[in-house]
C-alpha cells in the first residue's frame, strides 16, 4: 500500500540520518584529545554505526526501499558492504544462497552440525571438525571486510572477477579508513588511526553475536542437503524456519535491522525491518498449525545453545 511504503520510506531516512549522526559524532571524538574514555566512546559510536549501516543496506540489498526518492535506498551504492560488488551475479550470491538455501548450522541426526552454506561437503567429516568450526566462527563475523569473503567465494565460480572486484572493494575502504582520514586529523592521527581500526573491530564482534545467535540452533533440524529440493516452495518455507532463530534483543533494535526477528527475515527478506514485528504474529500461527518450533529466546540463552554445538562439534563420537 502507499502509505505502507511512505512510512517504510520515512522509517530508513530517519536511521540513516541517526547512524550518520552517530558517526559523525564518533569521528569528532576520536578527533579530539580528551583521554582514553572519549577515544573509546567514539570508536564505539563508529563500529555500531558501521553495523547499523550495514543493516539498513542489507534491507536495501532486498530491495525494501526501491520506490524511495533518494537513489541510495534504491540501489546499493554507497553502504558499508562488500556485497554489493555482486551486484551483477545477486541471483548467484547472497538471495540465492542464503535465502533460497537457508540452511544455516542445521543438525542432521547421522551428519556433523557444521556450517558449509549448503556446499556439496554441507556436514563435515569427522577428521574436519576442528577445521569446520573455526570457518563456522570465521563465517560468523559477517559484515564490512569480511562478508565478501564468503560472497566472493560463491560467486567465483560464475564470475571469475568476484575476488579481484572483493579486493578492490577492501583496498579502497582501508585506504580511507587508514590512510586518508587519519592523515586529515594531522597530528591526531595515531588516535584517529587506532580508533578506526577498533571501531571495526566493535563492529564485526556485534555482527559475530547477532550471527551466531540468529543462525544456530542446539535444537535445530534441518534438511539433508540430500534431502532438500531448491524447487520446492515447501522445503524453502521449512528450511527457512528450522534454520533461524529470533533473540530478544536488550538493546536499541533500530541498530540491528531486524536480525532480533531473524526467523521472519528469512521468510520475507523483503520486508523493510519496521514490518517484521508485524509478520511475527502469522509466522507464531502458521508455525503452531504446522508443528514447527518457533525459536526464540534471550541473548545470552540462544548464545549458550550455540556454544553447546561447538562442543558437539569437537567432542562428539
Amino acid at each position: 500500500e502507499p502509505a505502507s511504503r511512505d512510512l517504510d520510506n520515512e522509517y530508513a531516512s530517519a536511521l540513516h540520518g541517526k547512524f550518520k549522526a552517530d558517526e559523525e559524532h564518533g569521528r569528532a571524538l576520536l578527533r579530539s584529545r580528551v583521554g582514553p574514555v572519549s577515544f573509546l566512546k567514539g570508536s564505539f559510536l563508529l563500529g555500531r554505526s558501521r553495523f547499523a549501516q550495514f543493516c539498513l543496506g542489507h534491507e536495501v540489498l532486498h530491495g525494501s526501499y526501491t520506490e524511495h526518492s533518494d537513489p541510495q535506498f534504491q540501489g546499493r551504492e554507497g553502504w558499508y558492504m562488500p556485497l554489493f560488488i555482486l551486484d551483477k551475479q545477486w541471483e548467484h550470491g547472497h538471495n540465492r544462497f542464503h535465502h533460497k538455501h537457508p540452511g544455516v548450522f542445521g543438525m542432521d541426526p547421522e551428519a556433523t552440525p557444521v556450517n558449509h552454506r549448503v556446499s556439496d561437503d554441507f556436514f563435515a567429516e569427522k577428521g574436519d571438525r576442528i577445521s569446520g568450526l573455526i570457518s563456522a566462527h570465521i563465517k560468523n563475523f559477517h559484515s564490512l571486510f569480511f562478508i565478501g569473503i564468503v560472497e566472493a567465494n560463491k560467486v567465483s565460480e560464475v564470475d571469475e572477477n568476484a575476488w579481484k572486484d572483493l579486493f578492490a572493494y577492501n583496498k579502497e575502504l582501508a585506504k580511507k579508513e587508514f590512510v586518508t582520514v587519519p592523515l586529515e586529523a594531522g597530528l591526531n592521527a595515531p588516535r584517529v588511526l587506532a580508533g578506526n581500526l577498533l571501531s571495526f573491530l566493535f563492529a564485526e564482534v556485534i555482527s559475530g553475536i547477532l550471527g551466531k545467535s540468529t543462525h544456530i540452533r542446539d535444537d535445530s533440524v534441518s534438511l539433508h542437503m540430500k534431502e532438500y529440493d531448491p524447487s520446492s516452495r515447501a522445503h524453502f518455507y521449512i528450511n527457512s524456519v528450522l534454520n533461524a532463530g529470533n533473540i530478544n534483543y536488550p538493546f536499541d533494535r533500530s541498530y540491528i535491522g531486524g536480525f532480533d526477528k531473524h526467523i521472519e527475515h528469512h521468510l520475507f527478506p523483503f520486508l523493510s525491518s519496521r514490518k517484521l514485528d508485524e509478520a511475527s504474529d502469522r509466522v507464531k500461527a502458521l508455525c503452531e498449525k504446522y508443528d514447527l518450533p518457533y525459536t526464540e529466546g534471550s541473548l545470552g540463552k540462544i548464545l549458550l545453545e550455540g556454544l553447546k554445538v561447538d562442543l558437539k562439534v569437537v567432542f562428539a563420537a
